[in-house]
């Protein structure tokens, strides 16, 4: 995996995670909800992942998510809306792309590129001037990035060291990694999770503002994720 395109990937991750409460509230959409068995809800365990033979059960409420492109299904909380890139960056505050575009040695421009280019983006309802996130990209390279990459590029924007965690999903193999980004006044708690699709690498990324909470959403997405 190239450098550049790593970079860019990780830029969607840290744009979203600095827009706050921003967002179009008025052509947010709420994330579909597919009825399926009764599940025990989500939680931030490290179980291990179902297996690609089963079609992952969908839990208490979440809804599937599907990214067609990367032909990867995954849940996804139900009240997170999806939002319009094009319409974050027009009404959005720019400057905090800008000054993380800066720490990761990209221009402002390749910053707003790869929000143009976002395959995914929802927020939850803010609360305290900021709301809970995920983004999502297809990165149309081979192979998961590996330790050394991930951290080579999270440590110059995370403030703290990033913990990289290789596994497995219901989607195969996968790496993550943790980090802390500081936007204005708040510790944003990120994690990013690589997981290989047929036509690429998909890069998710979940930013809260509550470490527990970014661990349980990513953790559903890992047991869940498998191809459609």
């Amino acid at each position: 995996m190239s450098k550049r395109a790593l970079t860019l990937a990780l830029a969607l991750s840290f744009a979203l995670a600095g827009c706050g409460s921003g967002g179009d509230k008025t052509t947010a959409k709420p994330v579909a909800s597919t009825p399926t068995a009764a599940s025990s809800g989500s939680s931030g365990s490290t179980s291990s992942a179902p297996s690609k033979a089963t079609t992952p059960e969908l839990p208490k409420g979440y809804a599937w998510q599907t990214i067609e492109d990367a032909s990867l299904k995954f849940a996804v909380p139900e009240t997170w809306s999806a939002i319009n890139p094009k319409k974050l960056i027009a009404e959005g505050d720019t400057s905090v792309f800008d000054d993380m575009a800066e720490k990761m040695g990209i221009t402002s421009d390749q910053m707003m590129q790869a929000v143009g280019n976002a395959d995914l983006m929802l927020l939850a309802p803010p609360k305290g001037g900021y709301a809970n996130n995920v983004s999502g990209i297809i990165v149309p390279l081979d192979g998961l990035p590996t330790e050394a990459q991930l951290k080579g590029q999270l440590g110059a924007m995370s403030e703290t060291d990033p913990v990289i965690t290789p596994g497995t999903s219901a989607a195969g193999p996968m790496i993550g990694a943790d980090y802390v980004l500081k936007v204005g006044a708040q510790s944003v708690q990120g994690r990013t999770l690589f997981f290989e699709g047929e036509d690429g690498v998909l890069n998710l990324a979940i930013s809260t503002l509550d470490a527990k909470t970014t661990a349980a959403v990513s953790e559903v997405i890992r047991t869940t994720i498998h191809s459609v």
